[in-house]
């Protein structure tokens, strides 16, 4: 079932897992890529009223990302929740 799911180019490809592991109800967990960012540390890093508050002041700001990249991410996360939901993926 998981193997279909690296069809989406906002989905990381599975590599494989142990069958007993996961028949024993034990979770998994996805590692990223060397070098490849997440959105999470992308948002973080993009905080601008913590990393340079006189810079948000100024441009009414309080991320560095513009909003239509904001949203862009927001439809991605969407998109790809609702490709695993068609697939059947479960959290």
């Amino acid at each position: 079932m998981l193997a279909g799911c690296s069809q989406h180019p906002n989905i990381l490809g599975l590599v494989g897992l142990c069958a007993p592991y996961v028949r024993e109800g034990n979770k998994v967990f996805v590692v990223l890529q060397d070098g490849a960012r997440s959105l999470k540390s992308a948002l973080l890093e993009a905080r601008a009223l913590v990393h340079d508050p006189g810079w948000a002041r100024k441009n009414g700001r309080a991320s560095s990302i513009p909003e239509d990249r904001l949203l862009a991410y927001a439809r991605e996360v969407a998109d790809a929740m609702r490709f695993l939901a068609s697939k059947q993926v479960k959290e």
